[in-house]
């Protein structure tokens, strides 16, 4: 069995693969990934109970089980790994990535060997973590990388790129994702499903509210606080928080000046309070403020512009508004004595303050004014 990946399986045993005697089973450039046993039981990606089981060039991880084997549990029969990742997996008792005795074949990653035999860090090309000290596989999550099965990608600086065994991955064209992703790229194959296909490359989105704001989005919304809404003109402003991700394998590189700019229509009436860190790494993401204070009433509009690195989101731009709006205003009702004089005693000034009328004060003239 080759190219496809198991994900979103439970069982008493094996919740993705079980084995029993009698099978011959070969698990080729495949991902076995999110699935778990139910009850108290082992094996949660893999459980083999007799048979013979090889495993070549496959990612085992993000798998759990209720007890031992989060990735793969051997009970009996004969289990060769070769250029296989197992890492990421969870178990409730112990052993969280493999759990039993294995034959290494070489060139495998294996986060926690925990009590299980055949292993051995440095030895054959194997790369073997223990419970004290784990290997971080670095691997994305289960996704659509391209071809027609999801994978885990290796990210920028996974221990498992270029080094695995060229011989183990003999008569492997592609990775996975078949056509379009050879098997070995950079002259060494990569532990694992997953073939790195050149250098890393960053992958910039902007969200707000934990919305994503499309590139080029020219419909500001409050649902993502694009749209900031009204403030006063005297005396109001309003801050809004923004997240850069980097979704790629690569530093984010934000290289303008400022990193966040703003432009368009009505720009002075928007500022970047505080700018994004940069770079930005693989997988990491920064945030940015941007504080309205309108000048004039009505509608304002600008464009927020974030030069980078990503070869085809560069800039990244978006529109943002928000709507300025009067102060409130002083009104005067003047009364008129019987010498139709204006007179301080008669005036009611109207804005949470009244002036006493108590017969007080010389006649003038009275000026009416707006705060």
């Amino acid at each position: 069995m080759r190219n496809c990946t198991f994900t979103g399986n439970t069982a008493e045993l094996g919740g993705g693969i079980y084995i029993v005697w009698g099978s011959t089973f070969t698990v080729t450039n495949r991902t076995i990934s999110g699935n778990s046993t139910s009850g108290f039981d082992s094996g949660g990606g893999i459980y083999l109970h007799g048979g013979v089981m090889t495993v070549i060039n496959s990612t085992i991880s993000g798998n759990s089980a209720s007890d031992k084997g989060g990735g793969m549990f051997k009970s009996t029969g004969t289990t060769t790994v070769k250029n296989t990742l197992i890492a990421g997996n969870t178990a409730t008792t112990s052993d969280p990535d493999v759990s039993g005795t294995f034959t290494s074949g070489g060139y495998n990653l294996i986060g926690d060997k925990d009590s299980a035999t055949g292993f051995t860090n440095g030895s054959n090309g194997d790369q073997v973590g223990d419970s004290g000290s784990p290997i971080n596989p670095k691997l994305d999550t289960l996704k659509a990388n391209g071809g027609p099965t999801k994978t885990m990608a290796l990210l920028t600086g996974s221990p498992a790129i270029d080094t695995g065994s060229n011989d183990n991955a003999a008569g492997l064209t592609t990775d996975q994702r078949g056509a379009g992703f050879v098997r070995i790229f950079n002259t060494t194959v990569d532990i694992g499903a997953f073939e790195v296909q050149g250098a890393g490359a960053p992958e910039i989105g902007v969200q707000g509210k934990s919305v994503s704001i499309v590139n080029g989005d020219t419909t500001p919304s409050a649902d993502d606080d694009t749209d900031f809404g009204s403030a006063n003109v005297a005396t109001g402003t309003v801050d809004r928080t923004f997240t850069i991700k980097n979704t790629g394998d690569a530093d984010l590189t934000l290289s303008g000046d400022p990193k966040v700019s703003i432009g368009g229509t009505n720009k002075d009436n928007f500022s970047v309070k505080a700018q994004p860190n940069s770079p930005v790494a693989a997988s990491g993401e920064t945030t940015f403020v941007i504080t309205f204070n309108p000048s004039a009433t009505g509608d304002r509009t600008a464009t927020v512009s974030i030069a980078n690195n990503d070869g085809n989101e560069n800039p990244y731009t978006f529109d943002i508004k928000g709507k300025g709006t009067a102060p409130a205003g002083i009104t005067v009702d003047p009364t008129k004595d019987p010498d139709h004089h204006r007179s301080r005693r008669h005036c009611r000034v109207h804005r949470g303050v009244e002036q006493p009328a108590d017969g007080r004060g010389e006649d003038q003239p009275l000026q009416q004014r707006h705060i």
